[in-house]
């Protein structure tokens, strides 16, 4: 199941006229410990919206997150009940047909 997220303002974009051009990003836990907080927002949001995670992504596996074409921030966190650990890109393009990779490790 994917999420596709119209972004606005100067660094959104409009989804691509085909479907098999959607841009995504891919998100890969290296890590030690789950993934149970990820962000994706707009570079001219100043908020990071809601945790879009499905379930966590667990050691080794992928989540990927269709977008539409534009400059997105990125973060990817572990929460506890008492901590947090967060790993953010920043002003990262996505156009048409492109899967930006990142790999986090916590």
């Amino acid at each position: 199941m994917a999420l596709l997220l119209a972004g606005g303002g100067a660094c959104g974009g409009l989804a691509p006229a085909d479907p098999n051009d959607v841009p995504e990003v891919r998100i890969t836990n290296n890590g030690e410990v789950s993934i149970n907080l990820v962000n994706i927002s707009p570079c001219s949001s100043p908020e990071w919206g809601a945790n879009l995670v499905r379930g966590s992504i667990r050691v080794g596996e992928s989540q990927d997150y269709q977008l539409s074409s534009g400059c997105y921030d990125l973060r990817a966190g572990r929460t506890t009940s008492s901590s947090v650990t967060t790993s953010s890109q920043r002003g990262i393009l996505i156009t048409s047909g492109q899967t930006y990779l990142w790999s986090v490790s916590f």
